[in-house]
C-alpha cells in the first residue's frame, strides 16, 4: 500500500488565521519599503514574498487574489516609490509578482 507523503504532510498543517495573513502581507510591504529605501537588496524581499504567496496558498486563496494583494500594497508605497524612475517600477513590480506567481505554485502536490 503506497503513501502520499505530500497528502499526509497536508493535512498536518495547522489551518492558519486571517491575522496571521495580514501579519505575513505587512512584513512584505515593509520589507518592499526597505528595499525602495534602499536598505536592503531586492533579494532581501524573496523570503517574506515566499512567506506570503504559500500562506495565502495554504488558505486557498486564488492566485488572481495573491496577486492583486500584493499590487495593492505596492500601490500603497507611491511616496517610496518617486525615488524610481516609472520604467524602474514597473520593472520591480513586474519582477515581484513574476517571483509571486512562481512561489504560489512551487511545490503544489502532483496528481495523485
Amino acid at each position: 500500500m503506497a503513501v502520499n507523503i505530500r497528502r499526509a504532510h497536508r493535512s498536518l498543517s495547522l489551518p492558519t488565521s486571517p491575522e496571521h495573513t495580514v501579519n505575513k502581507l505587512t512584513e512584505l510591504r515593509q520589507t518592499i519599503q526597505a528595499h525602495l529605501s534602499g536598505t536592503v537588496p531586492e533579494a532581501a524581499v524573496h523570503e517574506p514574498l515566499r512567506e506570503f504567496a504559500h500562506e495565502e496558498r495554504r488558505r486557498g486563496t486564488r492566485a488572481e487574489k495573491v496577486v492583486i494583494a500584493l499590487k495593492r500594497s505596492w500601490e500603497s508605497l507611491h511616496n517610496d516609490r518617486q525615488q524610481l524612475s516609472r520604467e524602474d517600477q514597473l520593472h520591480l513590480l513586474d519582477r515581484l509578482v513574476t517571483r509571486c506567481i512562481d512561489e504560489y505554485y512551487t511545490a503544489l502536490p502532483g496528481p495523485d
